[in-house]
């Protein structure tokens, strides 16, 4: 996962995550509200969760599909 590899309102999907706490489930799809240049990707889940991946600490993502003015 790669930070400049997203922009916000690109469409993603859970790889996996280190969050124990989280309902969240490889496979869960959301859109990208924004990306930390510290290192990290807010994400609003279809839930209606908001999670912020962090690559450093386990959180893997894949695009699947870009902002619609990109």
């Amino acid at each position: 996962m790669e930070l400049n590899d997203f922009a916000p309102g690109d469409r993603v999907e859970l790889v996996a995550t280190a969050d124990r706490y989280t309902g969240l489930q490889p496979g869960d799809q959301g859109t990208v509200i924004h990306v930390e240049q510290m290192g990290g990707v807010a994400v609003r889940w279809d839930s209606g969760a908001v999670l912020g991946m962090l690559p450093d600490q386990g959180d893997d993502i894949r695009r699947t599909g870009r902002r619609a003015d990109a």
